[in-house]
Order: C-alpha cells, then sequence, then structure tokens
C-alpha cells in the first residue's frame, strides 16, 4: 500500500512537470488558439 501511494505521487509529480512544460512550450511557440487547441488535446486522451 505505501509502495502503491508512493507511485501515484511521482507520477502525479512527473504528469505535472510534463503539462507545465507542454504549457510554457505552446505560450513560447506563440498562439493562444493553438495553446488552448493543446489543452483541449490533453483533456481528451486523459
Amino acid at each position: 500500500m505505501f509502495f502503491f501511494k508512493k507511485d501515484i505521487i511521482i507520477w502525479g509529480i512527473v504528469l505535472l512537470a510534463v503539462v507545465i512544460a507542454l504549457i510554457v512550450l505552446l505560450r513560447i511557440a506563440g498562439s493562444g488558439k493553438e495553446m488552448h487547441q493543446g489543452v483541449a488535446t490533453i483533456l481528451n486522451a486523459i
């Protein structure tokens, strides 16, 4: 149970880092429309 909980925390941190990285990259890349589309795609994938 402890390992399971630890795993969830690690995956949560990894997912958070990936999402932040994607948002930063999209913001650097430019348009707000692209960013919104990217977020929608990520949400649909989940």
